[in-house]
């Protein structure tokens, strides 16, 4: 959602300064844009991870069921089924018309 150049995502709300697309918009993010660190309290879990060389790319499904990915260093290795919280640190915030 958008307004007032702010976007309210899963992830957090985040300031938009250009103008947004029109209807319901999706927010691009980055994997390298988002930290996780384990959390027993959070309904954020870790789904999958690959091997990267010096790092890993995690899929981690969010409340809603939705996945994103982070890029993470190789160490600490985290499993998957641990729970997360996803820090966002957005360098630059993109959207896109929703296709869904």
């Amino acid at each position: 959602k958008v307004a007032n150049r702010r976007v309210s995502t899963e992830l957090g709300e985040f300031t938009y300064d250009a103008i947004p697309p029109d209807g319901p918009v999706e927010l691009m993010v980055r994997p390298g844009d988002l930290r996780i660190e384990p959390d027993d309290k959070s309904a954020t879990v870790i789904v999958g991870r690959e091997f990267k060389g010096a790092d890993n790319l995690y899929s981690v499904r969010l409340p809603s069921g939705k996945v994103v990915r982070a890029a993470h260093p190789s160490e600490p290795v985290y499993p998957v089924g641990l729970p997360v919280r996803v820090n966002p640190q957005l360098t630059h915030v993109i959207l896109f018309p929703s296709e869904g």
